[in-house]
């Protein structure tokens, strides 16, 4: 039976023009895809033959489609038959060479490569599909390779005939040469007689050995079984020790383990009163080292205020007391503190002019590590952008999108994995039930012992058989404890014979109510077991479809992202949405890195010209100084801001004074801030000099960073292992027994000593089947009966063609020729006669369509018409030569179909391009009675003339 291969849909990846493209194919036989002018109908034709049998062409034809380097290609969804069919196709252009076919996988009941499918189509291939099933309106107008096809096909069939013309005049010649022998290479009745004795005579020698050629197949047979068995054996060996391995491996890390575990169990143990120094040991080191600078600068300032009190002589009293009241005292300190005031707010200028130049350095950096994540994007560009919140929104649902067919697709993949290890684990139940089932030997499966009317169990023997001689014994007992050893003894005896009797009665009954119990439990589960592994199976194909379908959508919601960003110009190439929502990131960085560094450096230009402003405010309080203190009679100094250095004793000691309250105000507040940090400490430690509680809170510290750094690795450690027992069953098993390191080296070595042994084993099993496959070679006669049958059956077939011409050849010239013109027209090959059909239903002038050999090496197709000569096919019109050459494409497709048990549909690409309208319109009547027996036909088409012609036939229209 046929089956029958239809298209429903193509999904277009890339390839060509065409690109993240869906078409629709109707539920109809006949389909016309039409399309404006370079619309790309060529260019999915094209795509179509590549995913139904595998790309073809040269280098140069695939570089139509894509670049070098670039992966094209898509996916056909259909049915072969009752069998869904997906194929997709992705392959890469090369530079030199066509594309590899590797990159066609088809999806029908189970995975094939694109050789596999081709064998699966009976052998269509690239170059069957282009010469048959691949229609055109060029080819169809030139002819080529279907006049190639063509002669290959008659030559074949008008093989060993002479032109009837020719044998007409040679007719009397022929009868000899035909019924007699004339010379050593003649073919005659006679010839062909001879060599049929012949091969009588070799095909007795060669069914001699049948049997024996039988024998040695059988043995070769069995012998590749062994082979196979003994890799099967191998490969669960290799993976067994692979596991014992990783489990040698995690020992190691387990040891790790107990090694941190007591490390941290010697550590010291920190009291709750210093934990809170030890968090931040730095802040008493600090308080400690503030504390002794402050008494420093206290002792320091002390010895200053009494060098100068000394001389002034003046007292703690006094110097608390004084003050300065002299109109050229304070206008002169007056003066000078404006100074100082001037020169302060320089400083501060300078101050806010350092600041600013360190935010403009931040600046700077900001922006560099936002470049930083844009490395090929060009600054300046990004800088002027001006992102609106519509195209803020539209990228932001795209990654949005994207993130989440980025999620689903992960929760799809792990999902198709969960559901694959429930099918195994019920798969492995299954295999485990069955094995307790057989134990029973009842012959039968446990669905066929179910459902069979002995299931209900055998006579039952009682399931108190064991109560009688249980009561004996106890009787014993009881006699023996009370004193009565001969009455126990007796007692003893008796629960012997009497359990002896019950076991024997239990044996002999036919099924006993525990089995035929456990027997149904066992049966029932393994029902119901096989019933739940069919329905997990299900469930994981269509699991594994939903995978497929979110990993799709999640490519496409990278290339939505990516077309969004390149319309706004946004540089973005990113392969996760983390990294994609980092680059939009980056972007909105780099604007207002760009635009706060416009600021500050207009912020800083201020400062400059405050800064200027600011020294000349110092230059006049600078003068105005000069001017108070040349009317106090101050003598000239250098630096006008130490004027208040050289004033009057009083005014030295009084400063001095002052310094040092501030000083011993200072040391009170560090003193009191050092014993707030240790006022939870005990007392004894509080004793402590301030140096050694500081070195202390260091040391606990560094001991409670390092608990915290074995918790760290001990937690990892474990987490890594739990992990791989969760991942890996057979490991998880093994590292629950507690095999200690060496069983475990020992377990190695024996697998090692095993599988060095079945290698061996197989290697002598491929050099049995060596020898074999020499003997079966020396009897290689047998395979020529198949071939010695065909040759027989062709000479009989001769024969009985050279009586017939033979015969033919005692007639008289004139009912001769009218016979031979019949015979001609009646011996066609059947391509010929079913073109003819085609043909006439078209063009109903043509009287017939014949093909006659025109040489040695090549035929002719010739038209006849109502009372005209024979015209060949060469010197038809241009229209009247596509029509023949689209009837001859169509019959040899109906001819291949029936040859590979598999109907193909016929891609056409303007077929009817060189047709008149009148001819187009009955040419289309072709392709319509080639899709009446459920052959699917599709016509790619820019010509409103081919639409109307096929909307009139009832054929589907698609528009592209």
């Amino acid at each position: 039976m046929t089956e029958l291969l239809k298209i429903e849909r193509i999904d277009v990846e890339r390839f060509g023009g065409w690109q993240a493209r869906t078409l629709q194919i109707p539920d109809q036989p006949l389909i016309v895809i039409h399309g404006a002018n370079e619309a790309g109908k060529s260019t999915l034709a094209e795509l179509v033959t590549w995913l139904l049998v595998g790309p073809s062409g040269s280098a140069a034809n695939a570089q139509r489609f894509g670049a070098p380097g670039e992966t094209i290609g898509g996916t056909l969804s259909g049915t072969l038959g009752d069998i869904e069919l997906v194929a997709t196709g992705r392959f890469k252009v090369l530079r030199a060479g066509a594309p590899n076919d590797n990159g066609l996988e088809v999806r029908a009941e189970r995975s094939l490569d694109a050789a596999q499918w081709r064998e699966r189509l009976g052998g269509v291939d690239p170059q069957v599909f282009s010469a048959i099933y691949r229609l055109w309106g060029e080819q169809l107008h030139q002819g080529e390779s279907i006049e190639g096809q063509l002669s290959r096909v008659a030559l074949g069939a008008l093989s060993g005939r002479r032109d009837v013309h020719g044998l007409i005049v040679d007719l009397r010649r022929e009868v000899t040469a035909i019924t007699s022998a004339r010379g050593r290479n003649a073919e005659s009745v006679t010839t062909i007689a001879t060599r049929i004795a012949e091969i009588e005579r070799e095909i007795g020698a060669a069914s001699a050995n049948a049997e024996m050629h039988l024998d040695l197949a059988r043995q070769c047979s069995e012998l590749e079984q062994q082979r196979i068995e003994i890799a099967s054996t191998l490969s669960q060996l290799r993976l067994r020790s692979e596991v014992i391995g990783q489990v040698l491996a995690l020992l190691t890390e387990l040891d790790g383990v107990d090694r941190a575990q007591r490390e941290r169990a010697g550590l010291e143990q920190v009291s709750d009163e210093w934990m809170a120094l030890i968090e931040d040991p730095g802040l008493v080191s600090a308080a400690v080292t503030e504390m002794h600078a402050a008494t420093e600068r206290s002792n320091r300032l002390a010895a200053q205020a009494a060098a100068v009190l000394e001389p002034a002589g003046l007292d703690q009293e006094s110097v608390e007391a004084l003050a300065l009241g002299t109109a050229e005292m304070l206008s002169v300190s007056a003066e000078v503190s404006a100074l100082r005031t001037a020169q302060e707010a320089v400083a501060a200028i300078a101050s806010q002019r350092e600041a600013e130049r360190s935010e403009l350095d931040r600046c700077h950096q900001r922006l560099a590590a936002a470049v930083a994540r844009m490395p090929d994007a060009e600054i300046g560009d990004i800088a002027q952008m001006r992102l609106g919140g519509t195209e803020r929104a539209a990228i932001a649902a795209a990654i949005a999108t994207w993130e989440a067919a980025y999620r689903s697709a992960a929760v799809s993949e792990v999902q198709s994995l969960e559901a694959n290890d429930r099918a195994a684990v019920t798969e492995r139940e299954v295999a485990r039930l069955s094995t307790a089932w057989e134990v029973f030997g009842t012959g039968n499966d446990a669905e066929a012992w179910f459902a069979s009317p002995g299931s209900g169990g055998g006579e039952r023997s009682g399931g108190l058989w064991w109560l009688s001689p249980v009561l004996v014994m106890v009787i014993a007992a009881v006699a023996v404890a009370v004193g009565q050893p001969i009455v126990g003894a007796g007692s003893a005896v008796v629960a012997l014979i009497v359990g002896w009797l019950a076991v024997s009665g239990r044996r002999r009954a036919p099924l006993s109510g525990d089995q035929h119990a456990a027997m149904m439990e066992v049966a029932a589960r393994l029902i119901a077991i096989k019933r739940q592994h069919a329905d997990e199976v299900t469930a994981a194909e269509r699991i594994a479809d939903v995978c497929r379908r979110d990993l799709d959508h999640r490519e496409r919601s990278r290339d939505d992202l990516v077309r969004h960003c390149s319309e706004f110009g946004l540089p973005i190439a990113a392969t996760t949405p983390g990294i994609a929502a980092s680059q939009i990131a980056a972007v909105d960085s780099i604007i207002d890195a760009h635009q706060q560094l416009s600021t500050v450096r207009s912020r800083l230009a201020g400062l400059e010209t405050g800064h200027a402003a600011a020294l000349e405010q110092v230059r006049l309080a600078g003068e105005r100084v000069r001017t108070s203190a040349d009317a106090a009679g101050v003598p000239t100094v250098a630096a006008l801001e130490t004027l208040d250095a050289l004033l009057p004793d009083y005014g030295r000691a009084q400063a001095a004074w002052a310094a040092l309250v501030a000083a011993r105000r200072s040391e009170r507040t560090a003193i009191d801030r050092f014993e707030q940090l240790i006022a939870d400490l005990p007392e004894q430690v509080r004793g402590w000099r301030p140096e050694r509680i500081a070195e202390r809170a260091g040391e606990l510290h560094t001991v409670n960073e390092l608990r915290r750094d074995l918790d760290q690795d001990i937690a990892q450690i474990t987490a890594r292992i739990d992990a791989r027992r969760a991942a890996d069953e057979a490991l998880g098993e093994l590292l629950d027994r507690g095999h200690s390191e060496a069983e475990l080296r020992t377990m190695v070595t024996e697998i090692s000593e095993q599988i060095t042994a079945l290698s061996a084993a197989s290697a002598r099993i491929s050099e049995e089947i060596g020898t074999l496959g020499g003997r079966l070679t020396e009897l290689r006669r047998v395979d020529r009966l198949g071939a010695l049958a065909v040759e027989r059956g062709t000479l009989d077939e001769r024969s009985d063609e050279l009586a017939v011409e033979a015969l033919v050849a005692v007639v008289t010239e004139r009912i001769l020729r009218s016979v031979a013109e019949e015979y001609e027209r009646q011996h066609q090959p059947a391509l010929i006669s079913a073109t003819e059909r085609m043909a006439r239903s078209v063009a109903p002038q043509w009287t017939a369509v014949l093909v006659r050999a025109a040489g040695d090496d090549h035929s002719e197709v010739v038209v006849s018409q109502r009372d005209q000569p024979p015209i060949p096919s060469a010197q038809l019109s241009t229209g009247a030569r596509s029509l023949l050459y689209l009837a001859l494409r169509i019959a040899m497709a109906e001819h291949d179909a029936e040859q590979r048990s598999v109907t193909v549909p016929l891609i056409c690409d303007d077929p009817l391009v060189h047709l008149d309208d009148d001819r187009a319109e009955s040419a289309f009547q072709l392709l319509r009675v080639a899709s009446g027996s459920g052959r699917q036909v599709i016509v790619f088409t820019c010509h409103e003339r081919t639409v109307r012609t096929a909307r009139a036939a009832g054929a589907a229209i698609v528009e592209i």
